[in-house]
């Protein structure tokens, strides 16, 4: 491993995560030893661009669809899982990275370039806003996460296995490694963050809603753990201690 710990980022959406990382980036509170050679987008008008950008993070795009050409056949044909792996393989390879974080990416990343002996990455980590054990998997992201979280606290209240008056509630926006499986990597870091009652009150009668100003409540911690994540991740590189799958 090189003295630089090469790091990518990979985001589909706004980016309001992948900026608390460029932001820390350019203001020097990241170890020295962290270098963000740039932004992977799986989406071509995502506002995650806007915001390298602006932060002179250099940028690529790789979607998920769309028409992919193959070289054996030498004719367009549509893009398949395993052809946006391959792109994105490519990308990690030719930026030499040692360090992926995933920042609101919605689609499956190749997981197999994470074995050191076949390649560079050392270790891929993802942000979910919830505790990924009981709120992850498949079609986990966006709001669903923060539904899910609501819904079961309100089935414990339903049951009368939690009170509303006495009980204190809680979200676990968390830092987890990438594995095969959706949301099954071992953690990194994880926050308990207390949900306001209003809001499971709120969750009764409009759970979307109710949701959407949870996901308020736990942006703002998110955009405070993935500078120190990023660190810790770097710090683990550097000792020799990744991966840790």
């Amino acid at each position: 491993m090189s003295k630089k710990v090469r790091t990518g980022l990979v985001a589909s959406g706004s980016g309001t995560d992948a900026n608390s990382v460029m932001a820390a980036y350019r203001a020097g509170q990241l170890l020295p030893e962290c270098e963000i050679v740039g932004l992977l987008s799986t989406k071509a008008d995502a506002g995650c661009l806007d915001k390298a950008a602006a932060h002179q993070i250099p940028t690529a795009v790789i979607e998920r669809y769309g028409i992919f050409h193959d070289d054996k056949l030498d004719r367009n044909r549509k893009k398949t899982q395993k052809d946006f792996e391959s792109e994105v393989s490519k990308w990690f390879w030719d930026n030499e990275i040692h360090l992926v974080f995933l920042l609101g990416c919605i689609h499956r990343m190749p997981t197999d370039c994470l074995a050191p002996h076949i390649g560079r990455i050392v270790a891929m980590l993802n942000i979910h806003p919830a505790d990924p054990k009981a709120h992850g998997g498949q079609g986990m992201y966006g709001l669903e996460p923060h539904e899910h979280v609501l819904a079961e606290i309100l089935d414990c209240l339903k049951r009368g296995q939690a009170n509303l008056d006495a009980d204190w509630f809680f979200t676990y926006p968390t830092v987890h490694r990438v594995t095969t499986g959706y949301d099954q990597g071992s953690l990194l870091m994880q926050v308990a963050v207390p949900i306001p009652k209003g809001i499971i009150i709120d969750a009764e009668r409009n759970l979307a809603g109710a949701a959407q100003a949870l996901q308020k409540v736990v942006l703002p911690v998110e955009h405070l753990m993935l500078p120190a994540a990023v660190n810790i991740a770097v710090r683990l590189i550097l000792d020799g201690d990744e991966p840790i799958l």
